[in-house]
């Protein structure tokens, strides 16, 4: 009878020590190794659509500049798409295939503005992306050594500043945190959506925006540069080739759902494009075009539905793990201390003296 106690008492410790176990794992997989190993998954394949306008304060074919604040504007449709790609991808870094194009919203606006649509070839590009953080990483796979944050903000988007590789600087852009709203989707409503603002200054260009020149002859009176529609005159002491150097400036505000990164709206993007000319000794700087896109509504709730697909699988380890290993520390956690109350509620019966 005796060694049946301690081997009840021996189960009933055993119970305890798993049942603790599980318990206190319940809140370290939630708070601790599920949100370490959260990563941008493989099988993301977005397309996404903006609707646009390109403004010109030049002719669109030949650049020069437009008299008495007349401008050009052609209608844009902006298509994107990204795509996760597994067989370049590590256990650690994402790396993504994105594709851009611009085209016309009918055949006529097309065949009207023929030479604008057929310059505007954009490369595909390959990002290597941090799967934790959605951070950009260097090599693995990229075609350029980028630095910041990619169209995915990674894993649990905080209420912070982030920095946003642009292409046409080479460098980030400040998306600024705003705040919160709720967005619905096609089929899930009410999603909770962070909101970031961009309102940058005046950034440099590395390169010449698509169709425009890297230089223009100093004595050609038909450059975008010469004596034309009100633009001043060049310098005494210029000669032979002209170098140009291009600017831009951003104002945009997009919409990021928080758990998985993905951006899901972009409203009333904005950029302006520049000819430095304080660098010729000319002020003010040439505006030479603007780009205006945003998100469909349509494409906006496709992108929401999108995002909250991924909930399940962030639930799994952050809800559905954490609450599973504590129901079963309870439930094994509950005999074994009945096993050892019991036995020792035994014990002080059987020693007490007798009345």
């Amino acid at each position: 009878m005796k060694k049946r106690i301690v081997r009840k008492k021996a189960i009933g410790i055993l119970l305890i020590s798993a049942g603790a176990f599980l318990v206190v794992l319940a809140p370290l997989t939630r708070w601790v190794t599920v949100p370490a190993m959260a990563r941008i998954p493989d099988g993301i394949d977005i397309e996404s659509s903006f609707d646009g306008k390109a403004v010109f304060h030049v002719e669109p074919d030949t650049r020069r500049v437009l008299e008495n604040g007349e401008t050009v504007e052609i209608p844009l449709v902006i298509n994107a798409s990204m795509k996760s790609l597994p067989e370049k991808s590590t256990f650690d870094v994402v790396v993504f295939e994105t594709r851009v194009s611009l085209t016309a919203p009918d055949a006529v606006t097309y065949e009207k503005y023929r030479a604008f649509y057929d310059k505007m070839e954009y490369p595909v590009e390959y990002y290597a992306i941090d799967r934790r953080t959605g951070r950009n990483v260097r090599g693995h796979n990229s075609d350029v050594n980028r630095s910041g944050h990619f169209q995915i903000l990674g894993i649990g988007v905080e209420k912070k500043t982030y920095g946003m590789w642009d292409g046409g600087i080479q460098g980030t852009i400040d998306h600024r945190f705003i705040g919160e709203e709720q967005l619905d989707g096609a089929t899930r409503k009410d999603v909770r959506v962070y909101v970031f603002g961009v309102e940058s200054g005046l950034l440099d260009l590395t390169s010449p925006p698509a169709g425009f020149p890297s230089e223009v002859p100093v004595n050609d009176e038909n450059t975008i540069i010469a004596q034309s529609g009100g633009v001043p005159a060049l310098p005494d002491g210029i000669e032979g080739e002209l170098p140009l150097s291009y600017l831009k400036r951003v104002r945009s505000i997009i919409r990021v759902e928080p758990r998985t990164g993905i951006i899901v709206d972009t409203e009333k993007h904005h950029e302006e494009y520049l000819i430095d000319m304080e660098k010729l000794g000319i002020t003010p700087n040439l505006t030479i075009f603007e780009i205006e896109y945003e998100t469909s509504d349509e494409m906006a709730a496709k992108a929401v539905d999108n995002a909250a697909g991924y909930f399940w699988k962030l639930d799994l380890g952050l809800i559905w793990a954490p609450l599973l290993f504590l129901s079963a520390g309870v439930l094994i956690l509950a005999p074994g201390i009945l096993m050892v109350a019991g036995r020792r509620k035994n014990k002080d019966s059987g020693s007490a003296p007798a009345g």
